[in-house]
């Protein structure tokens, strides 16, 4: 016996909010991210891999897995304007 194969796509929301409206390139004062990942019920996605990556200063950390309510924060030290 054998079966067609089936396959199945992953809807997830994004929404990103950030801590403050002026980010200073001066290498020292962090912006931090705020991601929440719901899924295609907006209810909140937990264990969702998420990699983070910016050319516009230093991340806290490249990469990080959704909290149980589908919340991941990442901070980034600005070097440069943009």
């Amino acid at each position: 016996l054998t079966a067609p194969a089936v396959q199945f796509t992953v809807v997830y929301n994004l929404m990103i909010a950030y801590d403050r409206q002026v980010v200073q390139n001066d290498g020292v004062t962090p912006i931090t991210f705020t991601l929440t990942v719901t899924d295609g019920k907006f209810q909140p996605a937990a264990g969702v891999s998420v990699n983070w990556s910016t050319d516009l200063g230093d991340l806290a950390s490249f990469s990080g897995v959704t909290d149980a309510n589908g919340v991941l924060t990442v901070t980034i030290t600005s070097t440069r304007s943009g």
